[in-house]
Parts: C-alpha cells; structure tokens; sequence
C-alpha cells in the first residue's frame, strides 16, 4: 500500500475520531482534548498525504505538525495522568514535544526571509526519536502512578497512545541507525496511526464523566523504566 493511501487512512480515521469526541465533549475536559488532538492528527494526515501524492519536500510544514500531534497528545496524556505525577516531569515532556514546533517555525522564518539558516534533515530524524522517547515516557508515568488496578477505559486511552509512539521509536530510531528513512516503514506509519487511533477514541467514549483523575500527593522519586527500555532497544539495535 502506498504512503498516500495509508495516511489519507490515518486522516480519516483522526477526523472519525474527532468528529465522535465532539458528541462525547460536554462531558468533561479528556473528550475535548481528545477531540482537539484527533484533529490536530487530522491536519498532521493530510500534510503526509500531500508529501506524497505531490513529491513535495514539506520538511519544516512537516517537522511543525510533528510537534502539533505530539503536544496535543501530551495534553491528553496529561489529564489521563494522576496528579502525583512529578511535575517537572509533565513539564519536561512537553517541552521536548514544544521544541520541533519552535524550531520549525524559527526555520521557516529564517528560509523565507533569508537572515539564517537552520539545518532540518539530520535534525528532524532527532527530534522524531526524542519525541518518540517523551511520549512513552508520559505514557508510562501515567501507568505507574495510577494506583490500583488501570481501569479498562484509561488503557485503551494508554494503548492507543503508546502504540502510536512506540511505532515512531522504531521508526526514529532505525533511520537514526541506517542513515534515513525506510519507505515502507514510513508509509507503514500511517497505517498504524489509523489502527491506533481506535482504541484511544474507544477508551475516551467509555470513560464516564466524573472519572476521577486527581489522587492525594506524594513525593516520589522520578524513575522510569521506559528510560532504560529505550536505552537497551537503541542499543541492541545499534550492535545489530
């Protein structure tokens, strides 16, 4: 399947999804920005789809809407979380996914009107995989902090998600490795994303409106065992 059909794919299922979370937003803030984030997925499609139906080079378009998906994803992430949470660690995931949008944007108006020049093809593959590693993170911080059992509407929210970045992990990384990007693994991306997104839109139906997200603080010391995952697959993947 081509790179346009699987991510003109993903842009439907994102606007399905975004359209079905606008009926669900009156009852609380996890639909709207659920909502808001399948639309930015959306938008994020379509660029995709124009980059190859067109042949086009869209590489700063392209780097801002990576930014765009992940830090409404993050959003989500950040209200599907407990509030025990660290902070500064809610903090330091969002900017990691802020930082493509600022440095996209810092390079357009650098090209357009000629007074710098910011180098994007070795850079956009790096901020791909550290967007990548902060959305597992997140996704995993959710889970651990969550006390109890996960309920069943929260991890399909978590599934959907951490799919999505885990795909974009391998993705990432593996052009990091080989020196560019696969075509089929990239085309594969879109198709992913559509398959994903259901899941997630599933979970922020089902997740009644008085779901309770907030949980008494404490202090925690920041670990994460999705650091040290990350680290032995990038590893692994670089002896291979």
């Amino acid at each position: 399947m081509s790179a346009a059909l699987n991510y003109s794919l993903a842009a439907a299922a994102a606007l399905g999804a975004a359209v079905a979370l606008l009926f669900k937003s009156r009852n609380g803030d996890i639909a709207r920005r659920a909502a808001a984030g399948a639309g930015v997925s959306t938008l994020w499609a379509l660029v995709l789809v124009g980059q190859a139906v067109f042949s086009t080079r869209l590489g700063w378009v392209m780097l801002l809407f990576e930014g765009l998906r992940y830090s409404s994803w993050m959003i989500v992430i950040r209200v599907l979380a407990p509030a025990n949470v660290p902070e500064w660690s809610r903090r330091l995931c969002l900017g990691v996914c802020v930082t493509p949008v600022l440095y996209a944007i810092a390079g357009w108006v650098g090209g357009f009107t000629s007074w710098w020049q910011l180098p994007l093809d070795g850079v956009f593959g790096i901020l791909g995989l550290a967007l990548a590693i902060a959305g597992l993170v997140a996704t995993e911080q959710a889970v651990r902090f969550t006390p109890g059992i996960l309920p069943a509407p929260l991890r399909l929210c978590l599934v959907g998600l951490g799919g999505m970045f885990a795909y974009d992990l391998f993705l990432f990384s593996e052009a990091q490795l080989l020196g560019g990007f696969d075509v089929e693994t990239w085309s594969l991306r879109g198709l992913c994303a559509a398959a994903l997104i259901v899941p997630l839109t599933v979970g922020v139906w089902r997740m009644p409106a008085s779901e309770p997200r907030t949980y008494v603080s404490r202090y925690v010391v920041f670990y994460s065992s999705a650091f040290v995952a990350v680290g032995i697959y990038l590893s692994l993947m670089a002896v291979g």
